[in-house]
């Protein structure tokens, strides 16, 4: 998504898990948000969010810049 909306030329290199076995404390890719989502029924998965809120309406956000002497 970032190279997506943000920087097309953006390059990244993952980690091995030889890598990530080096944080002070173990990593997971998983996140269990049913008790969230009982809560919340309406909350947007963390990608449609970041769409429809974050990148999305910087597609068409118009900036305006002021000078003051």
């Amino acid at each position: 998504m970032y190279k997506d909306y943000i920087d097309p030329s953006f390059k990244w290199v993952n980690f091995t898990v030889e890598q990530q076995g080096q944080f002070p404390s173990p990593r997971t890719n998983e996140m269990d948000a049913s008790q969230l989502q009982k809560e919340f029924p309406e909350l947007l998965p963390v990608r449609d969010s970041l769409l429809k809120y974050v990148l999305e309406p910087k597609k068409t956000r118009t900036w305006v810049i002021e000078w003051h002497n």
